[in-house]
């Protein structure tokens, strides 16, 4: 394969909206942050800054299926064996374990998600990136 490079995107959480993780920070990449139109590509790795609680866990979701789970620390990178095929108009969702707010009553910190995308540029012409 001939991988050519699609870039990164970066989102911060915030709280959950999706109703799949109430009361927690829930990071989203939907399609118009995104906006990857080539047929099939891959999110090959992300870099994990900001997470104030260590060993807090992301359940990963590609729209609604688990993709994998993750312990992060304050800061990690995810480097998955076998990377998720995503298409044009899917979500990535990471639901983080870590509640907007403490147990102090001040908010946590949110995590901040770097995802990198990339496809198999010897079957699909690039698209807008």
């Amino acid at each position: 394969m001939a991988y050519a490079p699609l870039g990164s995107r970066r989102a911060t959480s915030v709280a959950d909206t999706t109703g799949n993780n109430p009361g927690n920070y829930t990071t989203t990449f939907g399609p118009s942050e995104l906006s990857i139109m080539t047929p099939v590509f891959e999110l090959y790795r992300a870099v994990v800054k900001g997470v104030g609680i260590p060993g807090s866990t992301a359940d990963i979701y590609l729209d609604g299926n688990e993709a994998s789970y993750n312990v992060f620390g304050s800061g990690a990178e995810w480097d998955p064996n076998q990377p998720p095929l995503l298409q044009p108009g899917q979500a990535i969702y990471f639901y983080w374990s870590i509640p907007v707010i403490g147990q102090n009553g001040a908010a946590n910190s949110p995590p901040v998600v770097t995802a990198w995308f990339r496809y198999d540029a010897s079957m699909w012409a690039k698209g807008p990136t």
